[in-house]
């Protein structure tokens, strides 16, 4: 399976995948991880996926616990949320927890001593992806920086991509 982006969401997928016997090649057009954050809360379904692959006291712990947020304007509370009030029973992690995304994004990077590979500063071209399902004979992927990801695949088969 081909993931593209190693944001969180792709890493999961790829965790996820890895977790159920799938080999996984992760893509991301950046060079490095994320310095800044688009994300800084993490809510308890993304918490129990992270308890799914061991992670979730790790990720406790790079965290900090919410049970609500208030907002103000010039200085002016103008509203919030309340966490208490909105508890599920159904989860273990009834709060918002606030993680910047940066942090979230450490915790499933030792991906590859389950063999999954990250290639960095890749982009999946259309014309890459277009080549690669009109003639699947190669075991590779074709990517805009030349660099591959070896992929289990059984003759004339199109592996599946994910774009995350």
């Amino acid at each position: 399976m081909l993931v593209v982006g190693a944001g969180p969401s792709g890493l999961m997928t790829a965790a996820l995948l890895v977790r159920q016997g799938v080999r996984v090649c992760v893509v991301d057009a950046n060079a490095g991880p994320a310095t800044q954050s688009r994300a800084f809360a993490v809510r308890a379904r993304t918490v129990e996926l992270f308890h799914g692959i061991g992670l979730a006291d790790e990720l406790l712990q790079r965290g900090v616990v919410t049970s609500g947020i208030r907002f103000h304007v010039r200085g002016k509370h103008v509203g919030g949320l309340d966490f208490d009030r909105a508890r599920a029973a159904t989860t273990p992690y009834q709060f918002i927890l606030m993680a910047p995304q940066s942090e979230v994004e450490e915790l499933p990077r030792d991906l590859a001593r389950h063999g999954v590979t990250v290639r960095r500063g890749t982009r999946l071209t259309r014309p890459a992806l277009l080549s690669r399902l009109s003639s699947a004979r190669s075991p590779r992927w074709s990517t805009a920086r030349t660099r591959t990801c070896s992929t289990p695949t059984t003759p004339n088969a199109t592996p599946p991509v994910s774009g995350c």
